[in-house]
């Protein structure tokens, strides 16, 4: 947060209004953000499938390119934002990362392999739930928002994937 004036209470001990999964103000270093010495681009975000049911997974491919003139050491981060029609749902989360080096002018392969888990949330009973509908999958080097970019670092790749109720047990 940019302050303690954007937390909620502190007698309030949910998640609402903390951390990147549920703040709603935008922070002053999103989680993940970190500057580095050179310049790097994300390609388009590939997804292996359309959609994903129960025992389903999906592979989600990147490129990333350093177009700098140095080294560089990325955590390339994955994350997914639920539906907004699932109430209560995060804004995103953090589903994978990888650590990877690129020499300057090189371009990478980078693959995370997402199954329909993935997707899931813990409610307030302590059960993992499923909300079918479109998420999106996006790949880059902080959590989602204009802010990372605006500080400098490269736009991330997005795309979009559908869960489908297929054996879920949606909630």
């Amino acid at each position: 947060p940019r302050s303690t004036a954007d937390l909620p209470p502190f007698e309030d001990y949910a998640m609402r209004g903390r951390t990147y999964r549920f703040a709603e103000t935008e922070p002053l270093y999103p989680f993940g953000f970190g500057l580095g010495y050179t310049t790097l681009k994300y390609g388009a975000l590939t997804l292996s499938a359309p959609s994903l049911a129960a025992g389903q997974s999906l592979t989600a491919t990147v490129t990333l390119t350093n177009t700098g003139q140095r080294a560089a050491r990325e955590t390339v981060q994955c994350y997914l934002v639920p539906p907004r029609d699932w109430a209560n749902a995060p804004r995103a989360v953090l589903v994978a990362f990888r650590k990877v080096s690129l020499a300057a002018g090189a371009t990478m392969a980078i693959e995370f392999e997402l199954s329909a888990d993935a997707c899931a949330q813990i409610d307030a009973s302590g059960r993992r739930v499923h909300h079918p509908g479109r998420y999106q999958v996006i790949i880059g080097s902080a959590a989602p928002g204009s802010r990372a970019q605006t500080l400098g670092a490269p736009a991330p790749a997005s795309a979009e994937v559908r869960l489908t109720d297929a054996g879920l047990g949606a909630a």
